[in-house]
């Protein structure tokens, strides 16, 4: 699929719901087989992670979200100031010891801020080498990307371990929230 150019981007736009504005996006890998037609990222994505070809793919959703998002910013079409970009990081894309190097190689090559770029990350990251995650996230927050951290809530990471992390958002899984409306325990 990458050597065939199947994947393409997709872009959730993140709108502030007091202004009404997109303050951001969050790149959306997708799959378009040529038989089988698109293909759901719930089963591709774990087959990518398991077989290590994450990486390679982790890599052009890198370089693509940030060519896009450099695209948008020469053309005027996106405020470096007032914009966010983000961009899902697996758990072995992380773990590469020359990680910090290609977030910082990709922003270079795509002539975007580094404050532009926000990383989502899983909890599934940090309990894997809390030191060596704590270690990469001050080198890229020190450039100016910020972190999210993803489906918080849902792994076993502790307030503990949060407060030693450079987090910017927390993204609470869908399940504590669904029906805080409705069922008091949720609220």
């Amino acid at each position: 699929a990458l050597a065939r150019n199947e994947f393409s981007l997709h872009y959730q736009p993140q709108v502030d719901a007091r202004t009404n504005r997109i303050v951001g996006a969050e790149a959306l890998v997708r799959w378009q087989h040529p038989q089988l037609g698109p293909q759901s990222p719930g089963e591709f994505i774990k087959i990518l992670e398991d077989s290590g070809l994450i990486l390679d793919v982790g890599t052009w959703i890198l370089e693509q979200a940030c060519r896009d998002a450099g695209s948008l910013l020469k053309a005027g079409l996106i405020n470096a100031n007032a914009f966010s970009l983000c961009v899902n990081i697996s758990p072995r894309q992380f773990r590469q010891s020359n990680f910090v190097e290609r977030v910082e190689r990709s922003l270079l090559a795509h002539s975007l801020p580094s404050t532009l770029l926000k990383l989502e990350i899983t909890e599934g990251i940090v309990i894997q080498n809390l030191d060596d995650t704590i270690a990469k996230m001050h080198q890229l927050t020190a450039l100016g990307v910020s972190f999210a951290m993803d489906d918080f809530g849902t792994g076993y990471s502790s307030l503990t371990h949060l407060k030693r992390l450079p987090v910017d958002t927390l993204k609470i899984d869908q399940s504590f929230v669904r029906d805080a409306i409705n069922d008091p325990n949720d609220a």
